[in-house]
């Protein structure tokens, strides 16, 4: 106690006043004490001159985890980290520089005793000097800062995440505040226009592009943004490229919702115009090139049937003069003369179905009554009434699926189950018994392996026969014009059978898949959209 070293001659009343003093200091100095341990901030007393902590409270304690004692045996190195040693070399020496009273500030991360580092914000000043008035002893006081660094640091990964992405963007992309001075201009805005962000930013937009100003529909959609209102321009001809360009115009907003500038995005039109612009120069050529081809139709057409005519007349009479002469001059004509005549009554028959079966293929693009429903129940009664005496000379089996009402030409469909079904009775091994089995099913794109299919639902009519059939490698052959697999002694016929089913099918927007055995079978598979 400060009363031990009193001198003697000291009167009782001086003495009472000086323990009163000592004690007031004691209360004081705890309560100081008591302020600096409760204190938010960390408070660190260091010695410039000997380079040490000299004193820290307990917020410091709590936070770092050293006692006086462990932070006063530290060196500097050990406390600050690597990266921030310079600059806090230069902190304290510009601190021991200041005047009384004067406050530096800096920011560091300070090594904790668990190895990790926190950010702290730090206020100095010199707390005493020594005989000469240098400083001695600075006063620290310090916060943690380290979740304001982490946000700082997140919003700085933010921000250039976000100037990332706007860069990347392959629309210009440009904003400006309600005086036109731009504030934002990406990479696109550079390799469009030639002007560096560096260059633009903080300057007024006009001043690069002044003929904007003159440009009405593009300043009132400006006025109208800086309003709060969101504007689409759905094409314009840009005023400083040759190109063609949708245009956004979006209010910026702050917090309070309160507008304080404007995003304009302009999206390049001018690839999908100039395909357009093709794509409507093809289409006009396609319909001059179809309406050609409609008439060319209509010409082949027209001389199918005057060629088939004008041949069948001549034919005709061939024929009836030919039979004249047989009946009439049969006892003068020769064996040999009495054979010619039957040959050429022959060629002569094979040649007039030669020529109905040009006229009816000619007839399937011209034909006009198409997408009427019919039953091709009706069509399967009709050939086969129109076939029943082949089917009974070969004691035929013919056996059918109930089969649908479709969007057809009915004559259409009537040549192709007719040719099918002949086809099926005539291609038969000799004593063979024809069996002919038609099927209905109906098929989801997804099952049909064909480039053709253009629906969800297909209709399949299926032909099922148990003749001679074919080698598979000929599958696309036999729909071609005049193609025969066998000799015309073999089989009759005029070559054109199937070339008139496939033309059938194209007309109906379908297609036909064959199958095939030889000396088994084939089945012949049409497949009908489903236009309903």
């Amino acid at each position: 106690m400060l009363q031990n070293n009193l001198p003697e001659k000291v009167s009782q009343k001086e003495k009472t006043a000086l323990t009163v003093s000592e004690k007031e200091l004691l209360e004081n100095a705890a309560f100081v004490q008591q302020i600096l341990d409760t204190s938010p901030a960390m408070v660190i007393v260091i010695d410039i001159l000997f380079n040490k902590l000299v004193y820290i409270n307990k917020t410091s304690e709590n936070l770092l985890g050293y006692t006086v004692g462990e932070a006063a045996s530290l060196k500097r190195e050990e406390m600050v980290h690597p990266n921030d040693m310079q600059n806090w070399l230069r902190f304290y020496k510009e601190v021991a520089q200041l005047t009384d009273g004067a406050v530096s500030e800096h920011e560091y991360r300070v090594k904790t005793k668990k190895g990790n580092y926190i950010w702290v914000s730090n206020k100095s000043t010199v707390f005493k000097r020594d005989e000469s008035g240098a400083a001695w002893l600075i006063l620290s006081i310090s916060t943690d800062i380290t979740a304001k660094k982490f946000a700082e640091r997140k919003l700085s990964e933010s921000d250039v995440f976000i100037e990332t992405l706007v860069d990347a963007n392959i629309d210009r992309l440009m904003a400006y505040d309600l005086n036109m001075d731009v504030v934002a201009w990406n990479k696109r805005c550079e390799e469009v226009y030639g002007i560096k962000k560096e260059e633009i930013i903080g300057k007024p937009f006009f001043n690069f592009f002044p003929k904007i100003k003159e440009t009405e529909v593009l300043i009132n959609a400006l006025k109208r943004s800086m309003n709060g209102e969101t504007v689409h321009i759905p094409i314009h001809p840009n005023i400083y490229t040759k190109e063609y360009s949708e245009l956004f115009y979006t209010p910026l907003r702050d917090a309070n919702d309160n507008v304080t500038g404007v995003l304009t995005i302009i999206h390049d039109l001018t690839e999908r115009i100039e395909s357009e612009n093709e794509l409507m120069e093809l289409n006009n050529s396609l319909q001059v090139k179809n309406k050609e081809l409609e008439t060319l139709n209509e010409e082949l057409s027209t001389f199918a049937f005057v060629a088939s005519h004008d041949l069948g007349e001549p034919l005709r009479k061939i024929q009836i003069f030919s039979d004249r002469i047989l009946k009439t001059e049969k006892d003068s004509l020769s064996a040999a003369g009495k054979d010619n005549f039957h040959r050429v009554l022959k060629a002569v028959t094979r040649m007039n179905n030669l020529l109905n079966d040009v006229l009816s293929f000619s007839r399937l693009s011209s034909t006009k009554d198409f997408k009427k429903k019919h039953s091709l129940n009706e069509v399967l009664d009709l050939v086969k009434q129109e076939l029943a005496d082949a089917i009974a000379e070969t004691d035929a089996i013919l056996e059918s699926d109930y089969l649908p009402v479709l969007k057809c030409t009915k004559s259409h469909m009537t040549l192709l189950f007719q040719n099918f079904i002949s086809n099926a009775l005539k291609y038969q091994k000799k004593g063979n018994k024809p069996v002919i089995k038609i099927k209905y099913e109906i098929f989801g794109a997804a099952e049909i392996d064909h480039q053709l299919v253009i629906q969800a639902t297909h209709h399949r009519i299926s032909f099922y026969d148990n003749g001679i059939g074919f080698e598979i490698e000929y599958a696309e052959k036999i729909f071609q014009m005049f193609q025969r697999l066998h000799a015309m002694s073999e089989y009759p016929g005029t070559g054109i059978g199937l070339a008139i089913c496939k033309k059938v099918m194209e007309t109906h927007k379908g297609f036909i898949t064959v199958e095939s055995t030889l000396g088994v079978g084939s089945v012949f598979h049409c497949y009908f959209p489903d236009e309903d």
